[in-house]
């Protein structure tokens, strides 16, 4: 199906890096994007590298809720389907390249398990709630805001106390 034709079912994963891509997930890549499954399709999945640098990385990482300021790619999962019997198949697939794209940093792109300095973190805007479970809620919004959660918390208390605002990667209330 074209990903502009019927409705879809879809996931999305993030990933921030400083640098290119080691050897060991070039492999990665290559196996995971070039697999042929017989149970699904895989012409929809992709991932999709936007480049980074330049005027984003002027900005100092606290001047804003996001802290990635020196990173050079940007990296988005995606997977897309038709049928939700399908759904299974298609989420361990983008699970699985995941996870073993970062498994040198524990299964996340994870700044504090990364002795090359090369991961930075995760995207806010493509919410993934696999995240969570890499060590809870806390360490999912840590992946997004790095240094920054601290005083983000402050905000969501002082502006949202009743947390209106919320979904199940929302910042808490503390």
């Amino acid at each position: 199906l074209p990903i502009s034709g019927l409705n879809q079912r879809g996931k999305y994963k993030s990933a921030y890096m400083r640098k290119g891509f080691p050897a060991e997930q070039v492999n990665v890549l290559y196996k995971h994007l070039t697999q042929s499954a017989s149970s699904i399709d895989l012409s929809s999945c992709l991932l999709q590298v936007d480049t980074y640098g330049g005027r984003i990385n002027t900005i100092a990482p606290d001047a804003t809720a996001i802290p990635q300021r020196s990173s050079i790619l940007k990296l988005q999962y995606q997977a897309y389907w038709a049928l939700e019997a399908n759904d299974a198949a298609y989420l361990d697939w983008i699970r699985s390249f995941y996870t073993e794209m970062y498994a040198a940093t524990g299964g996340t792109p994870n700044p504090e398990c990364d002795p090359s300095n090369n991961v930075d973190g995760c995207y806010y805007n493509y919410p993934d709630s696999d995240l969570n479970e890499f060590g809870g809620l806390e360490a999912a919004l840590q992946l997004y805001f790095g240094n920054n959660l601290t005083r983000l918390k402050e905000v969501k208390k002082r502006w949202d106390p009743n947390n209106y605002f919320n979904s199940f990667q929302s910042i808490p209330v503390v």
